[in-house]
């Protein structure tokens, strides 16, 4: 019997050879050199290496004791096992800590740098305690070999080096094997700077992508979506200059290399998803699976973005890639638009299918009769995601799309008891709408996706056809409404004020022609096996068949009513009526008030042709300008240049007609700088010198641009502080009847102190107010508050006299005793018969200081001399 046959040892290698290759089903080669090549590697200590190649085509695996490199075997795979213990026998207890295998699967120069860049540095570098056993020399020989190593990789691709003495093209495959991110693609130019060949090319195209280098370079994830639709614009951008830079035709950049560039960028747009999911709140730790956990509304928020993202890229390929190269002579875009098309497509659809699951389960949930508490709603949660647990669901790869699908179908089926509790809420809920057709559209538009899931809608199916006939009706009863609307000219269909007549129709039938359609579409996505679904499509199209030819019908008027006022100012006003012309403002001599001479219809067409602009860019058979004639857009636009000073004038003739009603008569002296300021300027518009060197009046008209601008700057500056000034005056009349009421409230018997400084305080702040006023223009205003300050004073006066003898302080703060008198006095008294007991102090002061204060108190008004009118309060 063989001694190698049960050797534990040699069955643990050859299993290792055979798992690297699976699933190719390899085998060792019966070679007598392989046998010995193994043998000797398991048992002499001095052989520290067996090299296992797999040449192409073949299943065997043969062994050497050397490693060396076949010519002719260009497609071999190669593999090495090496003794890390030189001095230790190899036993099968110690294989699996004594042998390492390394491999070469594509070229050595491909592995060493793998090995260097993703393993070895990593260790060494990164773990603190591991770094602190190497010289600084040696980390900078490790760093210098890994970026050396990523150069000669990026240029030579994947080939082997001795194997192919020229240069892979830049276009193949070969050349893009090492390219995964935006960054490999600068590096790779960086370093072809160094060709002297490719030098010219390289560095004008690593000139091109300057522009997005940073942004790519630097981690997606702290990009906002802003930003990153930004970088795509400016992606798309360096994508044209680099296909039209001015280069001779085999120095140009390659097409294939073009199309794994546009790849490139969607892969970003993955990698900026995948960053964005992994911050969401909701699990454990930052993970993409927090898409099941994290609060719906900023996972919807993510998703979405995403899909819009990437369907602008796919709009940028195909328009680079399908029209606008192809047609570049220099350098045509020959065959198909890009295949990344479909591959940006994919990525889209699947965070369409994410968002389309959550969006499920959160509806589903919503409506669950009897919900439990949080710790039963997680338990849910992770029984229905659980299929999605071993899936990184939000990228997107061609060999995992079975499996995404089997978990789809898993999600689907744990959804089944859920449905089937939901199914009995929402037929109370199509119940309760029987016999209201809005209501019935609006359950449709809500529930659309649920009602599409093939349980409900078996569940729901006489629902559904009781929310089918619901939606004939309410059809019919647009379409009557429609026709009736349509006769009566006069009234019904108003949507703004601003508008005229006719583009009113307008409006109104476009909308309910996109209504309409909204209403067919929702219909055929969620009641498509319903019988009665023909119909009802029928007259939706007949209704937005009417629709649309009312709106076309009220263009045409529209265009024909405006072309006939333009043609009858040009015979009757040389064109200008429709036009502005003549003053900007003047005063209506009957009424006295400020007119400003901007047309009302000017300013309805300004509005109609904004609204028809609109409106025709979303029909996509017609462009922007279909619905406006270029006379009526010529007018409307010389209009548009004048509207923003129209606006401005009107505001400030309000102001103007208003103004008597917003200054207190009071103030009118105090304000009478600037109201004679503002009058100037509304009466006065301009002054221009005359050839005499004295200045005439010179009116402003809408004939000049920079005329109009500068003088309803100055016009608006004179009204701006006209209306600060008597704001700020307006709120010192209202603070100071504020305070007046507040002094009101003090005692001034009781409290005298305080009502002087009260008083102090007022007169101060009022003095503030109008300190650069001159007296006269002030003494109307404070005339009025010494009349209210009269009123004031009047009522605490009148109070104090009647609470006078017993609230008079001067009296209040006196300490009256009774005293027994001394014996001398006490004999007086008794000869005298009078009383025994002694007032301190005496009857005589006490009556001295009460006249005395009560003449003070009682003469008070006529020492007061108020704001600046003293008589007022002596009279």
């Amino acid at each position: 019997m063989d001694p190698d046959v049960g050797d534990a040892r040699r069955t643990y290698l050859v299993g290792l050879l055979c798992g690297l290759w699976a699933p190719r089903k390899t085998r060792l080669s019966e070679d007598k050199a392989s046998q010995q090549a193994l043998t000797q590697f398991l048992d002499e200590l001095q052989c520290n290496v067996l090299h296992a190649r797999l040449t192409s085509g073949s299943e065997e695996i043969y062994l050497t004791n050397t490693l060396q490199d076949e010519e002719g075997g260009n497609n071999d795979e190669t593999a090495a096992f090496l003794k890390l213990q030189k001095a230790t026998p190899l036993t099968p207890e110690n294989m699996s800590t004594s042998v390492q295998l390394t491999s070469a699967l594509q070229t050595p120069l491909q592995s060493l740098y793998q090995t260097v860049h993703q393993v070895y540095a990593p260790l060494l570098l990164r773990d603190d305690a591991r770094a602190s056993l190497l010289s600084q020399k040696l980390k900078d020989v490790l760093l210098e070999l890994d970026a050396g190593l990523a150069g000669t990789v990026l240029i030579q691709g994947g080939r082997d080096s001795k194997k192919a003495k020229a240069a892979p093209s830049d276009g193949s495959d070969e050349g893009l094997m090492s390219i995964a991110t935006m960054s490999d693609e600068f590096a790779y130019w960086e370093a072809m700077q160094d060709d002297s060949r490719q030098a010219r090319r390289a560095k004008k195209f690593s000139a091109v992508f300057d522009t997005v280098h940073q942004r790519f370079s630097a981690p997606l994830g702290d990009l906002n979506v802003d930003d990153m639709a930004d970088l795509l614009d400016d992606a798309s951008n360096v994508a044209d200059d680099l296909w039209r830079l001015d280069l001779a035709r085999d120095q140009m950049y390659p097409q294939r290399r073009m199309d794994h560039l546009l790849g490139l960028v969607t892969n970003a747009i993955n990698t900026f998803v995948l960053a964005k999911a992994t911050t969401l709140s909701g699990g454990e730790k930052e993970s993409e699976s927090n898409v099941w956990q994290a609060p719906f509304h900023a996972v919807h928020h993510v998703l979405q973005q995403g899909v819009i993202l990437c369907e602008k890229w796919r709009n940028s390929i195909e328009s680079l890639t399908g029209t606008l190269w192809p047609a570049h002579s220099e350098h045509a875009w020959e065959g198909p638009m890009s295949t990344q098309v479909q591959r940006v497509q994919l990525l889209s659809a699947r965070l369409e299918q994410v968002l389309r699951v959550r969006t499920t389960y959160e509806e589903l949930h919503a409506l669950l009769p009897s919900r439990g508490g949080k710790n039963q709603d997680d338990e849910l949660a992770d029984s229905c995601f659980r299929p999605f647990e071993r899936l990184r669901p939000l990228y997107y790869n061609a060999y995992t799309e079975p499996a995404w699908q089997r978990a789809l179908s898993e999600f689907d089926r744990s959804l089944t008891p859920m449905e089937t509790q939901v199914a009995v809420v929402l037929r109370e809920r199509l119940r309760a709408v029987t016999s209201k057709p809005s209501a019935a559209a609006r359950l449709l538009q809500r529930y659309q996706h649920l009602l599409q899931r093939p349980t409900l809608a078996q569940a729901l199916a006489g629902e559904r056809d009781a929310l089918l006939a619901q939606l004939l009706v309410h059809v019919d009863q647009l379409d009557s409404d429609f026709e009736t609307r349509k006769q009566n000219k006069k009234s019904g269909m108003h949507v703004g004020k601003t508008l005229s007549s006719g583009v009113d129709v307008i409006v109104w039938a476009h909308a309910l022609g996109r209504r309409v359609g909204d209403m067919q579409r929702l219909a055929r996505g969620v009641l498509t096996d319903l019988p009665a679904l023909p119909r009802l499509s029928q007259q939706c199209e007949k209704l937005v068949a009417k629709a649309s030819g009312l709106v076309l019908d009220r263009v045409r008027d529209w265009q024909e009513a405006m072309l006939r006022a333009l043609d009858e100012d040009d015979d009757n006003n040389g064109g200008q009526s429709l036009r502005l012309r003549g003053r900007l403002m003047q005063i209506d001599k009957q009424s006295g008030d400020l007119v400003v001479n901007f047309s009302e219809f000017l300013v309805t067409l300004l509005r109609d042709v904004r609204q028809l602009t609109e409106l025709s860019s979303q029909q996509t058979a017609q462009t922007g300008d279909a619905w406006v004639p270029t006379r009526v857009r010529q007018v409307a636009e010389e209009a548009e240049k004048y509207y923003r000073f129209g606006v401005t004038l009107q505001k400030v003739a309000n102001f103007y007609n208003s103004i008597e009603a917003q200054i207190i008569d009071e103030q009118k002296p105090m304000l009478l700088d600037s109201l004679l300021a503002f009058e100037d300027a509304v009466q006065r518009p301009g002054i221009a010198q005359s050839h005499n060197q004295k200045t005439k009046s010179k009116d402003v008209t809408w004939a000049n641009l920079d005329e109009c601008d500068e003088y309803v700057n100055q016009l608006q500056t004179a009204a701006d502080r006209l209306a600060a000034e008597n704001r700020r005056f307006k709120r010192a009349h209202e603070k100071l009847g504020e305070e007046l009421l507040a002094l009101m409230d003090v005692d001034l018997l009781r409290y005298p102190a305080n009502w002087k400084e009260r008083w102090d305080e007022i007169k101060r702040s009022a003095q503030l107010t109008t300190r650069k006023q001159d007296s006269a223009r002030t003494a109307k205003w404070f005339l009025y508050w010494d009349h209210q300050l009269y009123k004031v004073l009047e009522s605490g006066y009148q109070l104090g006299l009647e609470m006078l003898n017993e609230n008079l302080p001067e009296i209040k703060e006196i300490k009256t005793e009774l005293h027994f008198p001394t014996a001398s006095a006490a004999l007086a008294s008794s000869t005298s018969g009078g009383s025994i007991l002694v007032l301190k102090p005496p009857m005589e002061e006490l009556r001295t200081t009460y006249y005395k204060a009560m003449k003070k108190f009682v003469a008070r008004p006529t020492k007061f001399g108020g704001f600046a009118n003293s008589h007022v309060f002596s009279a």
